[in-house]
């Protein structure tokens, strides 16, 4: 039997051309119309939930030819994938982890980010901006009750950082990096 990490490179080309038609087809139909025919839009409440979609123009016969060739290209390269021969020379009670380390090991393009960047905070030397002087106020040290007492010790302000988690209970995770 084969080894599972040792993938032909054909079946490696094909799973990473996959990705790419994959990320631009997923790509092309977000900024398509969500009717594919011109269509006037509706409102409906009747449901258990509300449901809009806004009068639309459909899509362009160049979008349509499109999306069907990247359908049909799709289509072609999952079944190169999922019958290439290799498959036979895994064994059985192997083939689903050899195919999931298939489609890591060609890793899908990065898609793009959908939604608005975070503002960033307004930096101390921007015009209209207070200076560092102005970044914490100070609190005044209580004066002395009695002649010859001193002020009391000033008492550090409370940590904003979480506590860090005890020994043996679970830490926040962080997701491993690829």
């Amino acid at each position: 039997m084969a080894e599972t990490r040792d993938f032909p490179d054909d079946l490696r080309t094909g799973q990473e051309e996959l990705h790419q038609v994959r990320a631009e087809l997923r790509e092309l139909l977000r900024r398509l119309p969500w009717s594919v025919t011109p269509h006037d839009g509706f409102s409906e409440d009747n449901g258990w939930r509300r449901v809009e979609r806004p009068a639309t123009p459909g899509w362009g016969a160049e979008d349509q030819a499109l999306v069907s060739k990247l359908r049909a290209r799709e289509f072609e390269l999952t079944v190169f994938v999922t019958s290439h021969p290799y498959w036979a020379e895994v064994a059985q009670e192997r083939r689903v982890d050899a195919r999931s380390r298939l489609k890591h090991a060609a890793t899908p393009p990065t898609e793009p980010r959908t939604t608005e960047p975070a503002p960033t905070a307004p930096q101390a030397n921007e015009p209209g901006t207070p200076g560092p002087e102005a970044a914490a106020p100070e609190t005044p040290e209580p004066e002395p009750t009695e002649p010859g007492s001193t002020a009391p010790e000033p008492t550090e302000p409370a940590s904003t950082a979480p506590e860090p988690p005890a020994p043996g209970t679970p830490g926040p995770t962080t997701p491993p990096e690829k």
